[in-house]
């Protein structure tokens, strides 16, 4: 896996140059990672190889961190393993270095009354329910993340007007009204070609035509290597024209090119692919003091030369002895290597020459390449130094820019950023202005849905609250359809016409002004809506009642309250609330919230083992410990190494203690601390073992020594002190001297 210097480290743990990032690369644990040579020590153990990076070692006895997948999604947390090396076998089986978090993209919500209708994320949309006398009842529902809310499943109210019909999609056309479909009951829209039927609804009787619409001629589309592909035909194009080897001409590195209407599909741009003649590699190897050593391949002398600064720059605490290439010594120069750099960009697999600059040394280097990346983050890039890359930046994927067309069929290009995705719409749209675009999508983002351009909704809603829709063209047809419901339903007053959302007609004649007066305290607000029914007055009165809980609301209709509520007194003292993380809270009453951060501060105060996870004054969180506050819980063995890792609380630092000893029998935990405290430390052994001396009385005296010789000495005093006495016997560590 190749990455950026910015996310790239170069560490040494001892005497070794690898290109991985590890966790808690101390000084008391500088060997755990060895060189490519499989250094043994004094019992020939092997090290043992990591999955990560080739000619990457970890020293027999030691272990290293290991994450079960690159990646996890937002929600998700980071698994990872020790993984210990005995003799050669690394434990565990996680195979990665590193694990990083992605984010989450917020998700579209689909309505139930359309298939491939949707909302955007946080967007909302009016929705109704059949009552079955005539009347809706509506409400809004709103996408969060993929989930819309409510329940209500209709597009509008199925009132259907006098003398209307029942199309074949279940849809109902007004009296004297056309629609026309395609032969799988589909609208038929402007920019479609082809078979189609037009109904005409005519006092309840619908009668129908089949028609035809002839398509115009597809366009060819030029190819880039030259000529030109036929529509409808595909072709197959290659990203590199040159690969390691016949199998790495296919695969990823080809893909098939169709041909629509003049808009060619995908991006590569080679006809073909052929294996690349590669030059004999030497190995170019950096012998370290100590016996470890660092390797590549190499095509000449130059190169490694260039290797050996690189590892030289990156290791500058260990002492290089010696430099071969193909097994054969050369020199190091004194003066330090200087050579060739060359910088170039990737772009679609193919590279380009930026810069060049002879006779620098690798700083030199390294500081130009990262100026011309810094420069355009949107590519790739490669660096070399005497012919050898020491920088990579992986040009960015491309991912699927999809463009669906309104009358069906789609056309699709891999794009390498959402700019680029927009660019090739804008040439789509530019390109095919007889095609109606629906839909717009980049990977797996939607950057563009349009609403149904063809028709849009004509609704007149009656004073009773009944409504009766249709989908027209445009306003004026929406004009129309009003005549029409009025002419068919004279007995029935009409509230309002709307087109598209928008008033074409409100009738005012009973409506009047609301205005509402909220107060709490000393602070006052007020609210005027006009052109508002008495019904509708009520409904915003008892909104704004629930919305202000506690305030005086009083609500005027035409200068007439209509609904009136005095201000709540709130108690003198509140509930200030302190939650513990481990479980478990403390609250007592306060005056404001200065008393509750008071009290906060007395519980902490009294309460050092248990950590505070939360606060709340009167309901309202005032504290909140962050979900990344970790403290790190650090274990150290006998050996002198010791591991690291950060976690939420002592109890995960317990866990972590129980499951390092486990997973490391051979290893002896000396001591354990949490956030800088210790928790644990092993007590000394008492090597002394106890030497007696018995005499023939039966009596006798001990007492604890190091060795056998310094229990006959003992002895020897205890005779000389006791000449009345004959000794029996002297016993060390319960055998007999």
């Amino acid at each position: 896996m190749q990455r950026s210097f910015f996310q790239r480290a170069l560490i040494i743990c001892g005497i070794a140059f690898f290109t991985v990032s590890f966790q808690n690369c101390e000084s008391n644990t500088s060997q755990d990672i060895a060189g490519t040579d499989n250094q043994k020590n004094n019992t020939e153990a092997l090290n043992c190889p990591v999955p990560w990076q080739d000619g990457l070692l970890v020293i027999n006895g030691k272990s290293v961190v290991a994450f079960q997948s690159e990646t996890v999604a937002e929600g998700e947390s980071c698994q990872q393993e020790d993984r210990l090396c005995t003799d050669g076998t690394l434990s565990g089986s996680f195979q990665f270095a590193g694990c990083q978090v992605q984010p989450a993209q917020a998700q579209n919500c689909a309505v139930p009354w359309a298939d491939g209708l949707v909302v955007e994320h946080g967007k909302s949309v009016a929705a109704f329910k059949d009552l079955g006398d005539g009347t809706c009842d509506e409400e809004v529902r709103t996408c969060n993340n993929s989930e819309l809310s409510g329940s209500f499943s209709l597009a509008s109210c199925p009132v259907v007007s006098a003398g209307s019909c029942k199309l074949p999609d279940g849809q109902d056309l007004a009296n004297g009204m056309i629609q026309k479909l395609k032969l799988d009951n589909t609208p038929f829209a402007d920019t479609d070609c082809g078979d189609y039927v037009e109904y005409t609804c005519t006092d309840a009787v619908l009668t129908s035509e089949k028609k035809n619409l002839e398509c115009p001629d597809q366009k060819s589309c030029e190819l880039p290597w030259g000529g030109a592909l036929a529509h409808g035909k595909t072709v197959s194009a290659y990203k590199n024209a040159e690969a390691k080897d016949g199998a790495a001409c296919e695969g990823e590195n080809k893909e098939v090119r169709a041909c629509a209407d003049g808009v060619l599909s995908g991006s590569f741009t080679n006809k073909a692919c052929k294996p690349k003649e590669t030059a004999k590699e030497l190995e170019c190897k950096v012998h370290f003091k100590g016996g470890a050593s660092a390797a590549t391949k190499v095509k000449n002398k130059d190169q490694c030369l260039s290797y050996y600064a690189q590892i030289k720059a990156n290791n500058p605490k260990s002492e290089i002895v010696k430099l071969t290439l193909d097994k054969k010594e050369i020199a190091i120069p004194k003066e330090g290597v200087k050579g060739d750099y060359v910088a170039y960009k990737v772009v679609g697999g193919k590279k380009t020459k930026l810069e060049s600059k002879k006779d620098i040394t690798l700083a030199q280097a390294r500081i130009a390449c990262r100026a011309q990346v810094v420069k355009d983050a949107g590519v790739g890039y490669e660096c070399t130094f005497n012919g050898l890359m020491f920088e990579r930046v992986e040009e960015p994927k491309a991912k699927e820019c999809k463009i669906a067309f309104q009358g069906g069929g789609s056309i699709a290009s891999q794009q390498k950023s959402e700019d680029k995705c927009k660019a090739y719409w804008a040439e789509v749209k530019k390109n095919n202005p007889q095609n109606e675009i629906a839909k717009v999508t980049f990977g797996t983002k939607v950057l563009y849905t349009a609403v149904k351009a063809e028709k849009k909704e004509c609704k007149v809603t009656f004073h009773s609250g009944a409504s009766s829709a249709s989908k027209v063209a445009d306003r004026k047809a929406c004009e129309a359809y009003f005549a029409e419901i009025k002419k068919n339903n004279p007995k029935q007053k009409i509230r309002s016409v709307t087109f598209d959302g928008q008033m074409v007609f409100l009738d005012t004649s009973d409506m009047g002004i609301l205005k509402i007066t909220i107060t709490k305290g000393s602070v006052s607000n007020g609210l005027g809506i006009a052109d508002i029914t008495l019904d509708a007055a009520k409904k915003r009165c008892d909104s704004a009642i629930k919305d202000n809980p506690g305030a005086a609301v009083t609500c005027e209709f035409n200068g007439k309250i209509i609904k009136q509520v005095k201000e709540e007194v709130p108690d003198s003292k509140k509930v200030c609330k302190v939650f513990f993380a481990g479980g478990g809270s403390a609250a007592t009453d306060v005056k404001d919230k200065a008393g509750c951060e008071k009290y906060h501060a007395e519980i902490k105060k009294n309460n050092p083992q248990n950590e505070i996870s939360k606060v709340t004054f009167d309901g309202k969180v005032i504290y909140e410990k962050k979900a990344e506050d970790k403290k790190t819980c650090k274990i150290f063995f006998a050996s002198g190494a010791s591991v690291a890792t950060d976690v939420k609380d002592r109890a995960a630092c317990d866990k972590n203690h129980a499951e390092i000893k486990k997973n490391n029998p051979g290893q002896t935990i000396t001591k354990v601390t949490f956030a800088g405290t210790v928790i644990y430390e092993q007590k000394p052994v008492d090597n002394k073992k106890v030497c007696k001396v018995t005499f023939k009385s039966g009596a006798s005296v001990s007492s604890k020594v190091e060795t056998k010789a310094k229990c006959e000495a003992y002895s020897k005093e205890i005779k000389k002190n006791n000449p009345t006495q004959k000794v029996q016997s002297v016993t060390f560590d319960g055998k007999a001297l």
